[in-house]
């Protein structure tokens, strides 16, 4: 049969590699106008080193429940419907933060700085706050229902329609 006939060999097969393939056209003496194929760098950002720091964190519908986030700094994060329940946040430096519809919920947010943050609806229901700043902070319709806020500071913060049932 023609099977029994041909050797079969475990080496690889080999190819004639190319000599002219790739090459380059050259150019018309003194002219631009010719064909010519350079070389062309796509995706030109994968080669530029990045110099500058990225200016805010964007956040959307995260979740970080129990999680231990001490002492992190997320000045100027953008945390919008995200959930912080039982997450550890004490000494979190969250100022100029934007945390709109975000869920703190039974976390411990001891020292945690929200001066001039952005807190509208946020839920505080039964966080430990003791320590806590809020200079300047806007959190209107925030929620800090039994919350523990021994020794926080809410100054100048605007806490228009603000829940503070047990707190």
């Amino acid at each position: 049969s023609l099977h029994d006939a041909l050797p079969i060999s475990n080496d690889p097969t080999r190819i004639a590699m190319s000599t002219q393939l790739g090459a380059y056209v050259p150019h018309c003496q003194g002219s631009n106008s010719c064909e010519s194929e350079g070389t062309m760098m796509t995706k030109r950002s994968n080669h530029i080193p990045m110099l500058m720091k990225i200016e805010r964190i964007h956040l959307s519908r995260c979740a970080f429940a129990e999680t231990d986030l001490r002492k992190l700094d997320l000045a100027g994060v953008v945390a919008i419907q995200c959930v912080f329940v039982e997450a550890d946040l004490s000494e979190c430096d969250l100022r100029r933060s934007d945390l709109t519809s975000s869920n703190f919920m039974k976390a411990k947010l001891r020292k945690a700085k929200f001066d001039e943050a952005i807190l509208k609806t946020a839920n505080f229901t039964e966080s430990d706050l003791e320590l806590a700043t809020f200079t300047k902070a806007n959190a209107k319709l925030a929620r800090f229902d039994k919350a523990r806020l021994h020794m926080a500071k809410f100054d100048h913060a605007r806490l228009k329609m603000a829940q503070m049932t047990g707190s």
